[in-house]
């Protein structure tokens, strides 16, 4: 059983929602179980601790179907992909049927295997792992590709819900999950198809590499002297050395077959480029905005309004002498930020509840100390520091930006076609999926 990283109980508990879902007995014998339709909640708390440490460390990528390589680890050469997918045998058979079961990138590694303390982990029964929940082009997609990474929280689940309860969990994950790895056996079988053997070979012996090199960081992390002995730490989870290649090298294979063959090559002009600064000018164009200072005295805090303006006025009075502004918001305000002389930051209309202080401000010249404000709760004096109109980013400014949205868009658009393509040619039969429909990026 393949899981392609496990939460840490050194960095994130395997549950940390409530009781229950850390395997302690929060029933107690006057308690009854509650029913499939008041434990809703319950359920979709399960399903947020089971999205574990991916739901928390998510990576942007230029591509929405599958993570990227680690920045440090080119796992193949671009250029020998283009000749090996470029040149190939012409689609016939699917080929040869291939487990598949994903991994996803990580930051420092592609494989990151951290296990929860064995304390942690109850003694349950298995999932139903040969339960056939896909085919694609006849080859079967098993519950355990999708299900592995959540054995042990699932296993824990399974002790504290219904079978009703586990059952409607189970269902929800596959659901959730199951299209990404349709996506991914499309994509290998499709690049098998497309592939002389020995192209075949080559690409594999490529990531083979790659994954001895994660399997050498693996041992650091999980401080195991040898591969044996990494292999025996697995699979206390489950897992093993072995079903982590097939998971890696398949991931892999429908990443990079993706990414070459779904390129979007046409050039985008100076033209293409302003053109859609114009059509986005909404997003560039930024609000007129203010940077300012605030003297205020609160009625409350001096005995009313009469006796709050006498501190009111021996500001004034200081002003009137050549004062600066802050050392007199230091010594007689009441704001929050006195200390800094009454700084604010910049600021935009419709932040202030004071009507006439924010008008003012975007009307009154910079520099210019204002007349006393007198409002529901206190006195206001405030100056403006410095003001900016309203505008928008200088195209000139925004061209490599600009350029690389549309690309992005463009290689998502490209990529979205080329797997309706393939889609549309493919036989899935699932019950957790629309069948007929064409498979949306995920």
């Amino acid at each position: 059983m393949a899981r392609n990283k496990f939460c840490s109980s050194n960095s994130l508990p395997v549950f940390s929602v409530s009781p229950c879902l850390r395997g302690e007995n929060c029933l107690s014998s006057r308690q009854k179980r509650p029913s499939l339709q008041s434990s809703t909640f319950t359920l979709i708390l399960m399903v947020a601790s089971l999205a574990g440490c991916d739901a928390l460390q998510k990576t942007k990528s230029d591509n929405p179907v599958f993570p990227p390589p680690p920045p440090r680890t080119s796992l193949t050469n671009q250029a020998t992909l283009g000749k090996l997918f470029g040149k190939g045998r012409k689609a016939g058979d699917a080929g040869e049927a291939n487990e598949t079961k994903t991994a996803d990138a990580d930051p420092e590694s592609d494989i990151t295997v951290v296990r929860a303390s064995a304390t942690e982990i109850p003694q349950g029964p298995k999932l139903d792992d040969s339960e056939v929940v896909a085919t694609v082009n006849g080859q079967p997609i098993f519950a355990s590709e999708v299900l592995d990474r959540y054995s042990v929280q699932l296993t824990m689940a399974q002790k504290q819900a219904s079978a009703e309860e586990f059952a409607q969990l189970r269902s929800m994950l596959l659901k959730r999950d199951l299209p990404g790895h349709i996506q991914q056996r499309i994509l290998v079988q499709h690049l098998k198809a497309n592939l002389k053997p020995e192209q075949v070979k080559m690409l594999q012996s490529h990531l083979e590499g790659a994954f001895d090199g994660e399997i050498e960081r693996l041992k650091k992390t999980t401080k195991a002297n040898s591969r044996q002995e990494l292999d025996e730490q697995l699979a206390k989870d489950g897992t093993s050395v072995e079903s982590l290649r097939t998971a890696f090298l398949n991931q892999r294979m429908a990443f990079e077959y993706l990414g070459v063959k779904a390129k979007f090559d046409k050039k985008i002009g100076r033209r293409e480029l302003f053109e859609y600064y114009q059509e986005h000018e909404a997003d560039y164009a930024f609000p007129e905005k203010v940077k300012w200072q605030q003297f205020i005295v609160y009625f409350n805090k001096h005995g009313g309004k009469e006796k709050s303006y006498r501190t009111v006025q021996k500001a004034l009075d200081k002003l009137e002498a050549g004062a600066e502004f802050a050392d007199v918001i230091r010594k007689h305000s009441d704001g929050a930020n006195k200390e800094s002389g009454g700084a604010w930051d910049w600021m935009q209309r419709g932040s202030l509840d004071d009507e006439a202080v924010e008008q003012a401000l975007f009307e009154m010249p910079v520099g210019k100390v204002s007349d006393v404000f007198v409002g529901k709760s206190a006195y206001q004096i405030v100056k403006v520091i410095d003001r900016k109109p309203a505008g928008k980013k200088p195209f000139e400014e925004l061209q490599d930006e600009i350029r690389a949205k549309m690309e992005q868009e463009n290689r998502k658009a490209a990529s979205q076609k080329f797997l309706d393509e393939i889609r549309e040619k493919a036989l899935v039969v699932s019950p957790y999926v629309d069948n007929k429909s064409p498979t949306a990026l995920q």
